[in-house]
């Protein structure tokens, strides 16, 4: 009884982990897909299997940690059970894949490896530049890219409107001023 027991919970862990990856993998490829005639062309990566389109040479992997988190290596998507469990719709787990899949298009892991000094400042532009293609991958494959505004709409605010709220609560800037923004190479 005991020895079935955990079978069966066996078998059900095993089964949810290849519904992860199945879901991952899905959402991976139809972003990679519709996105295919916008990616660098690579040489298809050693070992992928037959089911990976030699497109934008990335494959999606699902890490087995509970934390929330994802990340790109230059030719991997990879994302946790975690945060494939935290997001529930498919939106969601797309617009952080399509970030992810935006990283590696644009070779953002190999302008940072090495990377020292300024490194904060190349990662802030990186990540900004990774958000505006991301919300393009969305929509050219069906999605819906609203999803993928977010972490856009979350660096407007923390870089634009919390410093400019700032500045009004502390009388810098009062009614009838004009504000003028822009940016120099220091972000």
């Amino acid at each position: 009884m005991i020895l079935t027991t955990i079978l069966t919970l066996a078998m059900l862990a095993m089964s949810a982990d290849n519904g992860q990856d199945l879901r991952l993998k899905g959402i991976g490829h139809r972003l990679a897909e519709a996105n295919s005639a916008y990616c660098p062309k690579r040489e298809p990566i050693a070992g992928a299997s037959t089911e990976q389109p030699p497109v934008c040479a990335s494959t999606f992997w699902v890490d087995r940690r509970a934390e929330k988190d994802a990340g790109a290596d230059g030719e991997q998507v990879r994302v946790t059970s975690g945060l494939i469990d935290f997001l529930d719709e498919d939106d969601e787990l797309a617009a952080v894949i399509a970030h992810e899949l935006a990283h590696n298009q644009l070779g953002h892991p190999a302008q940072l490896d090495g990377l020292k000094k300024g490194r904060a400042k190349v990662v802030r532009e990186t990540e900004i530049e990774a958000d505006r293609l991301a919300v393009w991958l969305l929509a050219n494959a069906g999605y819906d890219p609203v999803y993928g505004a977010r972490p856009l709409k979350r660096a407007i605010q923390r870089f634009l409107q919390d410093p400019l709220a700032e500045q009004l609560l502390e009388g810098k800037i009062k009614d009838g001023d004009t504000v003028r923004v822009s940016s120099d190479a220091g972000g």
